[in-house]
């Protein structure tokens, strides 16, 4: 073993129609399609125009993530209010990251191993929705000035939030789009080990 090796001991994650590595991999094999058409209210219930609703070319067909609204704040200490600003793939990243280390046998505790958080996540609407309808409902300044709003939803506080919620004492940086690919790559050379 060398200096620079690195071991994958344990692994959390959220895919739609699975909850575990396990899960994911069976899907994988088994050929499962996890994508499906979505209902037209739930559509307009997420913002979808009339005109593109009638649109032949609109795809109605997406993949969800079971559990998204079930985070356990109360779990992670956060209160109601400050847990509903923070971005949903932020709270399943927390949620899933401790299932890493819970699986790897290392829960997460003040005087535990150095551990590391790297992450990359997508740019989300979620802050923007809420930052404008607080700035509609209380105003500009309000918006701006909430120092809570910002945070929940900033992918820079991605890893440092689990870092400092899981008490881990190592490196955490967010991922650029070059280091993901890189990973999973790796994770797909890795794929014979989950089975």
């Amino acid at each position: 073993m060398s200096d620079t090796d690195i071991a994958v001991v344990g692994v959390g994650c959220r895919f739609p129609d699975a909850w575990t590595p396990q899960e994911f991999w069976r899907n994988i094999g088994d050929g499962v399609v996890s994508t499906r058409e979505l209902p037209e209210e739930a559509l307009r219930a997420a913002g979808v125009s009339d005109a593109l609703l009638t649109d032949p070319g609109f795809v109605r067909v997406g993949a969800t993530l079971p559990g998204v609204a079930d985070f356990a704040a109360e779990f992670f200490s956060y209160p109601p209010t400050e847990a509903e600003l923070i971005d949903p793939q932020q709270r399943v990243f927390l949620e899933a990251s401790w299932e890493a280390l819970e699986t790897a046998g290392h829960p997460p505790r003040l005087d535990g191993p150095v551990v590391g958080v790297f992450a990359g996540g997508a740019s989300s609407t979620y802050t923007s929705m809420l930052f404008a309808a607080k700035a509609q409902a209380e105003g500009l300044a309000a918006a701006i000035d909430d120092v809570d709003l910002h945070l929940g939803g900033l992918g820079d506080f991605l890893t440092s939030r689990v870092a400092y919620k899981l008490g881990l004492r190592g490196d955490g940086r967010r991922a650029d789009r070059v280091l993901v690919l890189a990973l999973r790559r790796a994770l797909r050379d890795a794929e014979p080990a989950f089975r």
